[in-house]
């Protein structure tokens, strides 16, 4: 198969192989229990969430298959599963992200034993272990003993005041294959997101998955080149990420791990509940999946959460996406979407429900089931290649701002001003359309406007269509570019609009008006 998806090997053929884990502790016990509790060293994990020695009661407390909160003394404990490595908290709102000298986030702990071992053999000064110095048994060298659990684990957060309103920007796919995508992650990515958040308030990054491009060896660069920025960035496994020799899903984030924590996990920022997840399923391939125990833990995490409110689900791989249908496909491609999506809608019903996911190195604003879907376009675009995504995006990232229950958003192109919104083609930029000028309109959805006006007069609304980015096309389409990646071809996007000037027409103007009132203006001279 060529173009498109000659880099991506296909997992087809796959049957139901996937057995359900029944779900430990129900949560729903624990709602309301603020009592204090008396802790013993034995079997299970035990310590403290605090704020400047002062207890915090009901933060949510997991090790990825068992949910607890903690008490009125903000004591927890816990007896973790034989497989997990970490035990970590829902960040509370009102106080700030812990991270560690880089900015990474660092909500968690490794589980006294059962550190690895490479993450032991530093002294932390190149931060490949996790819990930079804080993980209390940190001598006990041996992996998977089974022990008694003698020594707290314990939390410590920092108050950072009321954060109703606050701000995230999301960066998805860096993929960086070498030191020089470093390069250019480093020069022109990072100074953009610096100069943007100047004035924004209680902010926070999230790296949506493929940090990395197959090369699990540069997430150290990767943390290294965010200390600049000083912003706490979490982190989303991409299929790029998983260490490609593993033969199990569950060995497959090893490497990632060692960096940055658990695969899946949550927070809360104001009124907002965030939740990372890991539908990267991989089994010597990889296609959009979510295991039980994922679900399971999910079901735990959102029964702590007020029916109603507001869930933001970071993602790499969009639940669903219109590509099949832009390519003329029966049906999804498995490695494109989450094949059980439909299991993750019923956990996430009673919620306002927005999936913010990469992927797919190009911009795509849809719902699904209720659902809104943003597929953010790529912090490398066509991976390094040019400055644009193979649909016309250009390089760059999400920026949303929340006040309360309510998110808007904009997608900011790396070196360009943030009102840089479309593009705008010439007549005959299309072929078998010589007539018409052409409008990319990256961050359109169903409830935006695009307006033209010729010498001044307004004509109405452009024309949607199906097609190719003219400028992709010139950069991408034949066999021979671009130099880097000759695999990369322009793809079929359906954010391309289309009018057809006068012959005497001087000036066209197109207005691109968002489903927040917000106008963005290009203009074009006619030849």
């Amino acid at each position: 198969m060529s173009g498109r998806r000659d880099f991506i090997k296909r997992a087809l053929g796959i049957s139901a192989l996937f057995l359900a884990e029944p779900i430990a502790h129900p949560v729903e016990k624990l709602l309301g229990k603020t009592e204090n509790r008396t802790i013993h060293a034995g079997d299970k994990i035990f310590g403290t969430v605090t704020a400047n020695g002062k207890p915090i009661p009901g933060v949510a407390v997991s090790d990825g298959a068992t949910v607890t909160v903690t008490a009125a003394d903000g004591s927890y404990s816990l007896a973790p599963a034989p497989n997990a490595r970490f035990i970590y908290i829902s960040n509370p709102a009102g106080y700030a992200t812990a991270t560690n000298e880089y900015g990474i986030a660092r909500f968690y702990r490794t589980i006294p034993g059962r550190e690895e071992p490479e993450e032991n053999e530093n002294d932390g000064e190149n931060g490949n272990n996790p819990d930079d110095g804080t993980n209390p048994n940190n001598g006990n060298k041996k992996t998977g003993e089974a022990k008694l659990f003698d020594t707290p684990v314990d939390f410590e957060l920092k108050p950072s005041g009321d954060d109703t309103v606050h701000s995230f920007f999301f960066l998805a796919d860096p993929q960086m294959l070498d030191q020089e995508d470093v390069g250019r992650f480093r020069d022109e990515t990072l100074p953009d997101i610096m100069m943007m958040a100047e004035d924004r308030k209680n902010l926070f990054c999230i790296t949506a998955g493929d940090i990395v491009f197959s090369k699990p060896e540069l997430f150290e660069e990767y943390q290294k080149v965010l200390k600049r920025t000083k912003l706490p960035f979490y982190q989303v496994v991409g299929n790029h990420d998983t260490d490609h020799a593993a033969q199990t899903n569950e060995n497959s984030v090893k490497s990632y791990e060692r960096y940055f924590g658990p695969d899946y996990y949550s927070f809360n920022k104001g009124k907002i509940h965030y939740v990372v997840l890991n539908d990267v399923f991989w089994f010597g391939d990889y296609m959009g999946y979510l295991e039980q125990k994922q679900l399971d833990w999910l079901k735990a995490d959102l029964a702590l959460v007020e029916k109603g409110s507001t869930v933001v689900v970071f993602a790499h791989i969009p639940p669903y996406n219109t590509d099949h249908i832009r390519h003329n496909k029966p049906e999804p491609d498995k490695i494109l979407v989450v094949t059980n999506r439909d299991a993750l809608y019923e956990l996430l019903k009673p919620f306002k429900t927005y999936f913010i996911t990469g992927h797919m190195h190009e911009s795509e604003y849809i719902e699904d089931n209720g659902f809104e879907i943003h597929v953010v376009g790529a912090v490398c675009g066509a991976w390094w290649t040019e400055n644009i995504c193979w649909d016309g995006t250009p390089n760059g990232y999400g920026m949303y701002e929340v006040n309360g229950s309510e998110l808007k958003w904009k997608y900011k192109s790396t070196g360009r001003p943030h009102t840089y919104q479309l593009a705008l083609y010439k007549k005959g930029s299309i072929k078998n359309r010589p007539d018409e000028v052409v409008a990319n309109v990256w961050g359109w959805d169903k409830y935006g406007k695009v307006n033209w006006y010729e010498d001044g007069e307004a004509k109405g609304e452009m024309t949607r269509i199906t097609g190719k980015d003219p400028q992709a096309v010139n950069l991408f389409e034949g066999k021979n570019k671009p130099e880097k990646h000759p695999w990369v071809e322009p793809v079929v996007t359906n954010h391309l609009f289309v009018a057809k000037p006068s012959a005497e027409a001087k000036m066209v103007v197109v207005e691109f008006v968002n489903r927040f009132g917000d106008r963005f203006v290009q203009r074009l001279r006619m030849e």
